[in-house]
């Protein structure tokens, strides 16, 4: 062979491989997860999903799936069915099926792609941790460093607070969930780090815990410490728990020292003692939506995060705010589709809490860290979910991609049951 010819062959290789399907499955792992909190890029992000929705149907049609459990396939089935018929009995049935669309389908795709068959499970978990991280690092500094020093990146103040941080996720609330999920990752990512980067990793929790506390959300300052703090509890990581906490204090006295706003919003804490303020707010929404859930209690009015500013009108209550969602995720659910839509749910989550917790009993180390983050995060979110509405958008993504994450490594499942 000529050394031309064995040039031409060798190129023609190496494109063959970046174009396999490996390569493409990476690829498409990597830049979803990456751009998923950021708003201004979600139409490149929806381009990516269209694509990786075909890549799932050619990788099921080409049988590169692992099998998936029947008793999953029918826990499934009933899940995606009480949303089907909510749909169809639906108050707003144009409101459904887009948000089948924008939440349902969307979190399918993303599940679909890490449970797809061709790249290998190391692969994957690397390639989505690394993803994540850089996110979380982006999301840390190019979206936080603009608000220190420009007030870039923030909501406009009000009479109740200043400025809001909401980086690069378009929403402070948003902003607060990504932090729930993404500090106890940081503080797992550290155990058994070199000393260089569990400095790095540090510095990135700082700037982290400094943008929650910049949300002005005071539900993110409660439910991201918590998380951190039990995930450290789990695993017996005394002395990353005492790092996170000499963090906290170094984050919270400058910045509280130096932001009215964020003395303002500490002082508010009060609202909980007689539920005035935004805490009252909530209580006639809930009252109302409650009233239309008694009213529809079975199959619920409608699937959709947007359908209670529809059903407003069934029960409309005197201080509710009718153009908002329910401000809690137990009562949207129940709202949305009923109290079948609502046991789908909870049997869908201890399905794959059942899944994480087998991981940890048979797996490795890294398991029992998988399984303390999935109950460190469950325990934040349970406790946000009594406020505000956590399961859409890409947080509800995120909860899918974790799930998934548990069939990178079927053998060992099928090791802890024996």
């Amino acid at each position: 062979m000529t050394t031309q010819a064995h040039l031409s062959w060798s190129n023609r290789k190496n494109w063959s491989s970046l174009l396999s399907a490996e390569s493409v499955q990476v690829f498409l792992l990597f830049s979803i997860v990456l751009l998923q909190p950021f708003r201004a890029l979600h139409g490149f992000y929806d381009s990516l999903l269209i694509v990786a929705l075909i890549f799932i149907i050619v990788m099921a049609w080409r049988k590169r799936f692992p099998p998936l459990p029947r008793v999953f396939l029918y826990i499934l089935g009933f899940y995606a069915a009480s949303i089907v018929i909510s749909t169809l009995l639906s108050i707003d049935r144009k409101e459904s099926l887009d948000n089948i669309r924008s939440e349902f389908v969307k979190q399918l795709i993303v599940f679909g792609l890490v449970i797809a068959g061709p790249a290998q499970g190391e692969q994957k978990l690397r390639t989505i941790l690394l993803a994540f991280f850089l996110s979380g690092f982006i999301m840390s500094t190019a979206g936080f460093f603009p608000f220190l020093l420009w007030g870039s990146y923030s909501t406009p103040g009000n009479a109740m607070t200043g400025p809001r941080l909401v980086s690069l996720s378009g929403s402070y609330t948003r902003l607060g969930y990504f932090y729930v999920l993404y500090m106890p990752f940081l503080l797992l990512l550290a155990r058994e780090r070199p000393m260089a980067q569990k400095i790095v990793i540090y510095a990135i929790l700082s700037l982290s815990m400094g943008a929650t506390l910049c949300t002005l959300t005071r539900a993110a300052w409660i439910c991201v410490p918590l998380a951190v703090i039990i995930a450290c509890v789990l695993m017996k990581m005394w002395r990353h728990l005492v790092v996170f906490l000499v963090i906290i204090s170094a984050v919270l006295l400058p910045l509280y020292s130096l932001s009215p706003s964020m003395q303002s919003r500490v002082r508010d804490f009060s609202e909980l003692m007689d539920w005035s303020g935004s805490f009252g707010e909530r209580t006639a929404i809930w009252e109302s939506a409650g009233g239309v859930i008694a009213q529809h209690p079975i199959f619920g009015v409608g699937y959709g995060k947007y359908i209670y500013r529809q059903a407003y009108d069934l029960n409309p209550v005197n201080g509710a705010q009718p153009h908002c969602d329910v401000h809690n995720t137990y009562l949207e659910i129940l709202l949305e589709s009923g109290m079948v839509g609502f046991i789908a749910a909870l049997v869908l989550y201890v399905y794959f809490f059942r899944r994480a917790s087998l991981l940890a009993k048979g797996g490795d180390d890294w398991w029992r860290s998988y399984f303390a983050y999935f109950v460190a995060i469950s325990c934040a979110f349970g406790l946000f979910s009594l406020i505000s509405h956590v399961y859409v958008k890409e947080t509800g993504r995120y909860l899918w991609q974790l799930a998934a994450l548990s069939w990178c490594v079927p053998s060992l499942i099928s090791k802890s049951k024996e």
